[in-house]
């Protein structure tokens, strides 16, 4: 299993796929592989999205972008300055 995984994220990786796509092809590829029946997909469809709808989870890329404007924008410098 864990060798099907590696063989399936690395050949999509060698196609340029980006990782973060990568990493759900593979993980989706080899649980469509051990589960066939299609109720799983639809449990692995739920297990995504419950698991993106943390908080803490989604303050990182929000926190990011905010210091990404501020430090374009210029207000970082005039922060510094006060």
């Amino acid at each position: 299993m864990t060798t099907v995984l590696l063989v399936v994220l690395f050949a999509l990786m060698f196609l340029r796929v980006p990782i973060g796509f990568a990493l759900a092809g593979s993980c989706a590829f080899v649980f469509a592989f051990l589960h066939p029946n299609p109720l799983m997909f639809n449990l692995l469809g739920q297990a995504m999205v419950t698991t993106a709808d943390s908080f803490p989870l989604m303050a990182i890329p929000f926190f990011m972008l905010v210091g990404s404007l501020m430090s374009r924008s210029g207000q970082a410098s005039e922060i510094i300055h006060v």
